[in-house]
């Protein structure tokens, strides 16, 4: 699909972070997929192109991209075994949230394969040494199924200025996601 090498995914759910298409780079096959819709982007400006008053508050942790949903603070991921279709889960994941300036606002909730709670873990904020924070959780005797990702109480479409900034939400993107291999649910 055109998309896998554009900026703009959210007319790609959920194949971005694992397309399963024939010819499909494997390096894009990772198994995280993104159950919830809502306007994904992938951007190398702080998301300047979506709001300039906030782009100055991210800088990306690793190589030079951040990723957020952009139209929702507020989203669900599962997980898939790499390169396929097939339902799956981890054991732990983990995110390096940039510019995390309220505390409880940005935070993982897991769900094991019942879709029972395991627990909602909130993402420090950040120092003034540096503008990420990370949160990460491995369970010893769960598996993780899918992953409610919360990042900010604002979306960045909306516009606005960040919290720091005298504006009236935490804005909050993100930079890298961690998680053990997917593995077919049991």
């Amino acid at each position: 699909m055109g998309c896998q090498t554009s900026l703009h995914y959210n007319h790609c759910l959920p194949i971005f972070f694992n397309p399963t298409e024939s010819g499909s780079q494997q390096s894009m096959q990772r198994g995280f997929v993104y159950q919830s819709s809502g306007d994904f982007r992938v951007s190398a400006t702080g998301f300047k192109e979506v709001n300039a008053n906030a782009a100055a508050e991210f800088a990306s942790f690793s190589g030079s991209k951040s990723f957020a949903n952009v139209s929702s603070a507020l989203w669900t991921t599962s997980f898939q075994v790499a390169g396929q279709l097939t339902a799956a889960t981890v054991k732990g994941f983990g995110v390096v949230f940039t510019d995390v300036d309220a505390a409880n606002t940005s935070s993982l909730e897991f769900f094991d394969v019942n879709d029972k709670s395991l627990g909602k873990f909130f993402a420090p904020v950040h120092d003034n040494s540096s503008p990420h924070s990370f949160l990460g959780v491995q369970f010893s005797n769960a598996r993780i199924s899918k992953v409610k990702i919360a990042h900010g109480n604002g979306t960045l479409i909306a516009g606005g200025k960040d919290i720091s900034d005298g504006g009236l939400n935490d804005l909050v993107v993100l930079d890298d996601f961690l998680f053990d291999e997917p593995l077919a649910k049991q």
